[in-house]
């Protein structure tokens, strides 16, 4: 798989005006006045059956008002921006909110989607994720859940690989998040037949001797991998090799660092692109930090704009 260099250029973040979109919102600002990059804000509307609320004998609430109110508040935000310096737009958009961003993302042809993480707090969010979670499923691109309240640009980035050829996305996307930030590089690795041998109650010396041979070629698999990747000269990657289970080793690195992001890669799998992978999204759930969910395919700069007819409102 050829890796390309990547640049933050377009930026969309989606808002249901909720305290969490506000940080993602902030965040967008910071990214963009850190790229010079240009700002879309966008608010997904649901669409209202009237009819069928008549049916009911409701009395379907006024649109054009709710409409005003969130271009004002579409307004206030896209001030925010301007204050920073950052040249922001805003849209006002009908439908599913996943659906919807995703869509408006490939239109944009965005080099990331930033969102705000509301978490797993529901049976319903359990069962089909989150906003954030689903515009993964659907967005062909790299997409940032906010979690906290930014105070300042990144300056501590994790960026978490497998030794596969998707995983150098992943360390261009550290890369462009940031051109001051450190960077450090994670592998977790578990020996491929550590149970085989308990189960077979192997001494400790064949136990041992086996974890290490797996973490020699964990390291010259990750070395091969960074030789694979266009990095600045002036960039320093700090690299880690660590044991254990990714999704549970991984936040706690980001923490044990001070780590402002965690990257990781978008599991590539027909399977995986209908249903968010275990893995990333036990890490999205379950980091205190931020996180970028680093897509390989990515949106190319000469991508088709697609703009379907009676869904967006300006």
């Amino acid at each position: 798989m050829q890796v390309k260099d990547k640049t933050i250029q377009r930026i969309l973040v989606g808002t249901d005006f909720s305290r969490s979109a506000t940080n993602a919102l902030h965040r967008a600002i910071l990214l963009a006045k850190e790229h010079s990059a240009r700002l879309e804000i966008v608010h997904v509307a649901p669409r209202i059956d009237r009819a069928m609320l008549r049916s009911l004998g409701l009395h379907p609430p006024d649109e054009a008002a709710s409409d005003a109110e969130r271009r004002e508040r579409l307004q206030v935000a896209r001030a925010a921006a301007r204050k920073q310096g950052v040249v922001a737009s805003v849209r006002l958009l009908k439908g599913g909110a996943a659906t919807e961003l995703a869509l408006e993302a490939a239109r944009l042809c965005a080099d990331v989607v930033v969102l705000g993480c509301l978490g797993a707090r529901s049976l319903k969010h359990a069962l089909i994720g989150t906003t954030a979670e689903r515009v993964i499923e659907r967005w062909s691109g790299d997409t940032l859940i906010v979690r906290r309240a930014p105070a300042a640009t990144y300056r501590v980035i994790l960026a978490s690989v497998a030794l596969a050829p998707v995983s150098r996305s992943v360390v261009m996307s550290a890369l462009s998040l940031s051109h001051d930030a450190r960077i450090l590089v994670l592998h977790t690795y578990q020996p491929p037949y550590e149970l085989t041998l308990l189960s077979h109650h192997a001494d400790s010396q064949s136990h041992a001797k086996h974890r290490a041979a797996t973490r020699r070629a964990a390291v010259r698999g990750l070395d091969t991998l960074l030789a694979q990747c266009p990095v600045p000269e002036d960039r320093r990657l700090d690299r880690h090799v660590l044991y254990g289970e990714p999704s549970s080793t991984i936040p706690g690195v980001a923490v044990h660092h001070n780590a402002d992001v965690i990257v990781v890669g978008k599991n590539m799998s027909l399977v995986e692109q209908l249903l968010l992978g275990s893995v990333t999204k036990k890490i999205v759930r379950a980091a205190a930090s931020d996180v970028l969910v680093s897509d390989p395919r990515g949106r190319p700069a000469d991508a088709p704009r697609r703009v379907r007819r009676g869904t967006r409102a300006e």
